[in-house]
């Protein structure tokens, strides 16, 4: 949970650019192309399937449902496989939810002044360019560009932030996430849309009756 918890964090404002042409372009140019185009995108919503990896065996599972996610800061991650939760961020508090174990853990956001730049760039706040550095891969995926990120200043949460695109629309097709301890969390999307609209009532989280609540 966790590890989907800090994932969720990074999707927090993420957003595709356009870059253009299908001729490969150069990670300089589009890094560049994603920050222009990110800056312009209020909102996006999308489905999605996970694969987790993590722990001392590197044990694998798998999630999937629905993600919301408004700048700055707001977000609603709904987990409807088996085990159920939600990730919420309303732009000052984030809260999980965990269905089963009937809790609510309760922490505020990261300010700008404490958080990664990971967290920075991917809630809205920072800049792609100036935060990270950037590399294609040799191999591109088909039909895809694939750029692999990583932060210019040591991240807690992060090691590397790996952004894969539709080459002919463009779309967010994928994001991976990888930790210094060799866990990663692998993310496909499907039927993304941005800037649709979305209210701050969409991220607005109401504890359920009988859940137990854990500030932190």
């Amino acid at each position: 949970m966790m590890r989907i918890l800090r994932t969720a964090l990074a999707l927090s404002g993420l957003a595709v650019a356009v870059v253009g042409a299908q001729t490969q372009p150069s990670a300089t140019d589009l890094v560049q192309r994603i920050q222009a185009h990110f800056d312009t995108v209020k909102d996006f919503r999308t489905d999605y399937t996970g694969t987790h990896k993590g722990g001392v065996l590197q044990q694998t599972s798998s999630t999937r449902g629905t993600l919301l996610v408004k700048k700055p800061g707001r977000m609603r991650w709904t987990c409807t496989g088996p085990d159920k939760s939600e990730v919420v961020a309303d732009g000052t508090t984030l809260y999980t939810h965990l269905v089963a174990d009937k809790q609510v853990f309760v922490s505020p956001l990261p300010r700008s002044a404490e958080a990664s730049s990971a967290q920075l760039f991917l809630l809205g706040l920072g800049n792609m360019v100036r935060d990270f550095t950037a590399k294609l891969p040799e191999n591109q995926p088909p039909s895809r560009w694939q750029v692999d990120l990583k932060p210019r200043k040591p991240d807690a949460d992060f090691n590397t932030i790996t952004l894969v695109v539709d080459r002919t629309t463009l779309a967010l097709a994928g994001l991976t996430t990888t930790d210094e301890n060799g866990g990663s969390s692998a993310f496909a999307f499907t039927h993304y849309r941005e800037n649709v609209g979305l209210a701050d009532a969409d991220f607005v989280f109401k504890v359920p009756p009988g859940a137990e609540v854990i500030k932190k």
